[in-house]
C-alpha cells in the first residue's frame, strides 16, 4: 500500500490597533493600525525542498503535574494505520497546549536525554509554551530539522506545574 501525503500550513494573525485622541479635541479623528501577517505554505509528496515522504503524528496527551514523557522520533511511535514512524527530518512541529484554566500549566518542550533540538540553539534549550498557547516551527527546505537515531531523536515535552494536569495537542510532518 502506498501512502500519500499534502500538508498546508496557514498562519495569520490580524489586528486592529486604535488611537483616540483625548477628549479635549473636538472632531479629531482616531488613528487605526489595520493589517495582517500571514503565512501560507505546503508540502506534497517527495523528497525534495516543500515536499516531504508521508511521514505525520499526532495526538493528544495528557501529563499529569511535575511530569513528562519522552517521545521517541526514530521507531517508538505509530501513525494513524498503525505504522511504526521512523524520522529522519521534521519538516512541521507544532505543539499545543490545551490547558487554558490554569495560568501556572507550563509546557517545556525539549532538553531531554538524546534530544531532537535541531530546532533549537543546542541539547540543553527549552521552549515554554505558556496555556493555551501555541508552539511551532516549519521548515519546508529539503535539510528540514535533523532527526539522528540514538543521539538526537528524542522529544521531551514536561508539564512544569506542580499542581495541575495538563492535555496537549502535538503534529510532527517530516520524513
Amino acid at each position: 500500500m502506498t501512502k500519500t501525503f499534502t500538508a498546508e500550513f496557514n498562519f495569520r494573525a490580524i489586528w486592529e490597533y486604535i488611537n483616540t485622541p483625548d477628549s479635549s479635541v473636538t472632531d479629531a479623528p482616531s488613528i487605526k493600525d489595520n493589517n495582517t501577517f500571514q503565512v501560507i505554505d505546503e508540502l506534497t509528496n517527495g523528497t525534495g525542498a516543500r515536499d516531504v515522504a508521508s511521514t505525520v503524528w499526532h495526538d493528544i496527551r495528557s501529563l499529569s503535574a511535575s511530569s513528562d514523557e519522552s517521545l521517541d522520533l526514530s521507531g517508538s511511535i505509530t501513525d494513524a494505520f498503525g505504522d511504526t514512524l521512523t524520522f529522519t527530518i521534521v519538516r512541521g512541529l507544532f505543539v499545543a497546549n490545551l490547558d487554558e484554566s490554569s495560568a501556572n500549566t507550563v509546557l517545556e518542550i525539549g532538553a531531554g536525554t538524546n534530544a531532537f533540538s535541531s530546532f533549537l540553539g543546542s541539547a540543553t534549550d527549552k521552549v515554554k509554551v505558556a496555556s493555551g498557547g501555541v508552539f511551532c516551527v516549519w521548515n519546508p527546505t529539503a535539510a528540514g530539522y535533523a532527526v539522528t537515531a540514538g543521539t538526537g531523536d528524542v522529544l521531551k515535552i514536561a508539564n512544569t506545574s506542580s499542581d495541575t494536569a495538563c492535555s496537549y495537542q502535538v503534529v510532527i510532518i517530516g520524513e
